[in-house]
C-alpha cells in the first residue's frame, strides 16, 4: 500500500520505529459516538528497520516486547490504512512492512476452514509459540480463520480482522456501513432496491448506489449483496457487536470469506513450526492479492439523481435546478493535517477524500463499472460546505456533528491501481527479484510503487515534450520498477525504466557509498 496515509496522531512520537502487530478488539469510543475503535498492538524496533534483511522484520528479536510493545486505539474508519506488519515513526507510516511475501492455492470451504482463537493450543502447545510471534494481552481473546493447507488442517493462518479489512473494510465508507449493521438494518441508506437487479444472460448486476458511497466501493456492496458467503461474511460483524455489546465493552469480531472454492492467496507473513519435522504454517499478517471470482461478471451503478453533469445541449438552465449537496473534495498532501480519533469532525466543513490504492482482487482487473449518462440533471451544487481545508487543525474518520473545533472529516477510499500495462521485460525484472530471494544468502523484494515511484518525474511543466514521457504528444507516463537486494550487510537497488521503441539500456544500479539502504 501507499504510503499516503495521513500521520496517525495515536502512534508515539519519540523516533522510534513501531510495527503494527495485531488487531485486538473493537469498543465504544466515548469522545467518539459515531464511530468505534480498535485496538492495536504495536512494538518498536530495536534499531532502525530499514536496515535489517527483509526475512528479519517480522521476528521477535528485532523488537522490544518488554518495554517497547503497547496499545493504541483508533477509529474504525482508519481500518482500510492500516495493515500489520506495516511501520511506522512518529505518526508516519514508512515505505517498510514486516514479513515475507507468499503465495498459497487455497480451497475455501467449510470442509477446509474452522474459526480458532489466537492463543489455540494444539496438543497441549500453543498454535502459535510465543518464542515466534506476539499478540498482546489485548489479542489472545482475537479470532483465527486458519485454512487446511498440505493436509494441515491449520496450516494458513489468517487474523479475522485482517480478513475483514481486505475483503470488506475497503473504504472508510464501507467500515462504517459494516460495523453499523446497515446491510441488515438499514439497506435503503446504502442502495435504491427499486434501482437493484441482477441480469442472469449479461451476468450483470444492476446496482443502484446511493450517491454518498463511491464508485469503487459498488464492486464490493454487489459482492455483499449477489453472494449468500459474503453476506454472511459481513452481516456477522454487526451480529457479533449485537451480541457481546450487553455484557462486554471489548467485542472481538468474526467474519467469513466471501466466497467457496480455490483461490491464490498472495500475502507477507512468516513461517510458524509445528510438532512436525520440516513443516511449517503460515501466519499471514495482511493479505495482498486474491484470484477468486465475483459472482457477477459486469457492474452497472444507477446513481439516484444528483448534480453531475448532463450534455449541454439536453441539460436544464442552472436557475431551473434544485439546490443539491456539493461533491467532495480530493486532496494529495496531508503532511500538516493528523488523523486523530478523539474529536467528531465539524461537519459543516467539506469531507478530504484520500486515495489509497490497491489492487487487491485479481477477478477486477480490466473492469470498470458503468454508469448509464443521463439527458438533463435536475440538481445544482448547493455549496453549503465551508472551503476545503478551511481553519482545520486535524483530521477524523467520525461521522461528525455541528460543531466548530477544526477536525475535517476524512474518508480513507479504495483507488485500484493499473499496472498491468507495464512491458513484458519489467514482469521479467519482477520474477527475477522474487528468484533472488529465494537464495539462501540474498535478501530481494520489489519495492513497492507508492506515491513518488510508478512514473519517472517529470523534469519539466506538464506540457512540455520530455524524456519523462513514454509518448510525449499523448502525455503518457514511463512507468518504472525498482527492486531492492541485501547481499553481505549491503544494499543495492535495481531500477528499471520502460523503453520506447529502439531505446535500450533500461536497467540501472544505485548503491550508497556505506551500503545502507537508499529510500
Amino acid at each position: 500500500m501507499d504510503t499516503r496515509v495521513p500521520p496517525i496522531k495515536e502512534f508515539p512520537k519519540d523516533d522510534r520505529f513501531w510495527r503494527v502487530d495485531w488487531f485486538g478488539a473493537v469498543q465504544r469510543n466515548p469522545s467518539i459516538p459515531s464511530e468505534s475503535s480498535i485496538q492495536l498492538v504495536i512494538s518498536s524496533f530495536r534499531e532502525d528497520p530499514s536496515q535489517l534483511p527483509i526475512k528479519e522484520l517480522a521476528t521477535n528479536r528485532q523488537v522490544d516486547h518488554k518495554t517497547g510493545q503497547c496499545v493504541i486505539s483508533i477509529g474504525i474508519g482508519q481500518l482500510p490504512g492500516i495493515e500489520l506488519g506495516s511501520v511506522w515513526k512518529n505518526g508516519v507510516r514508512q515505505d517498510i512492512h514486516a514479513g515475507i511475501q507468499n503465495t498459497q492455492t487455497l480451497n475455501i470451504s467449510p470442509n477446509t476452514v474452522t474459526v480458532i482463537p489466537a492463543n489455540f493450543r494444539k496438543q497441549g502447545k500453543p498454535l502459535i509459540p510465543i518464542t515466534h510471534y506476539r499478540y498482546g494481552s489485548v489479542g489472545v481473546s482475537s479470532q483465527l480463520l486458519a485454512v487446511e493447507l498440505d493436509g494441515d488442517p491449520h496450516g494458513f493462518l489468517i487474523p479475522m480482522m485482517e480478513l475483514l479489512r481486505f475483503y470488506y473494510a475497503v473504504s472508510t465508507k464501507l467500515s462504517h456501513v459494516i460495523f453499523s449493521g446497515d446491510f441488515t438494518h438499514n439497506l435503503g441508506a446504502i442502495i435504491n432496491e427499486e434501482r437493484t437487479d441482477y441480469l442472469t444472460e449479461e451476468k450483470r448486476y444492476l446496482l443502484g448506489l446511493r450517491q454518498h458511497l463511491d464508485d469503487e466501493d459498488s464492486w464490493t456492496i454487489a459482492r455483499i449483496l449477489h453472494s449468500e458467503h459474503a453476506w454472511h461474511g459481513c452481516t456477522e460483524v454487526h451480529n457479533q457487536l449485537m451480541k457481546q455489546s450487553i455484557n462486554n465493552d471489548l467485542i472481538h469480531i468474526k467474519t467469513h470469506f466471501p466466497f467457496e472454492g480455490c483461490t491464490d492467496l498472495r500475502s507477507r507473513g512468516k513461517f510458524i513450526p509445528t510438532d512436525e519435522d520440516g513443516k511449517w504454517r503460515f501466519l499471514a499478517l495482511s493479505l495482498e492479492h486474491c484470484s477468486a471470482s465475483f459472482p457477477f461478471e459486469k457492474l452497472t451503478i444507477i446513481r439516484d439523481n444528483d448534480n453531475s453533469k448532463a450534455p449541454a445541449e439536453t441539460d436544464i438552465p442552472d436557475i431551473d435546478k434544485k439546490p443539491a449537496f456539493p461533491q467532495q473534495k480530493t486532496h494529495d498532501e496531508y503532511s500538516d493535517k493528523e488523523l486523530q480519533s478523539n474529536q467528531e469532525p465539524d461537519k459543516e466543513q467539506s469531507i478530504v477524500t484520500i486515495p489509497l490504492p490497491m489492487d487487491r482482487f485479481g477477478a477486477l482487473e480490466g473492469k470498470m463499472p458503468d454508469k448509464p449518462t443521463k439527458e438533463q440533471c435536475n440538481y445544482r451544487n448547493a455549496g453549503k460546505f465551508k472551503p476545503p481545508g478551511s481553519d482545520s487543525i486535524a483530521l477524523g474518520t467520525g461521522l461528525g456533528h455541528h460543531v466548530d473545533n477544526g477536525i475535517q472529516g476524512a474518508s480513507l477510499t479504495a483507488h485500484r491501481t493499473r499496472r498491468q500495462g507495464l512491458s513484458a521485460s519489467q514482469a521479467i525484472f519482477k520474477q527475477t527479484i522474487q528468484e533472488l530471494d529465494c537464495r539462501s544468502r540474498i535478501n530481494a523484494r520489489i519495492r513497492d510503487p507508492g506515491r513518488y515511484l510508478e512514473f519517472v518525474p517529470l523534469t519539466k511543466p506538464k506540457a512540455s515534450w520530455q524524456w519523462s514521457y513514454l509518448n510525449s504528444p499523448k502525455k503518457i507516463r514511463r512507468t518504472v520498477v525498482a527492486g531492492d537486494i541485501e547481499f553481505q550487510n549491503n544494499w543495492y537497488t535495481l531500477i528499471e525504466f520502460e523503453l520506447r521503441n529502439g531505446e535500450k539500456r533500461g536497467v540501472g544500479m544505485i548503491r550508497a557509498n556505506d551500503g545502507r539502504l537508499i529510500k
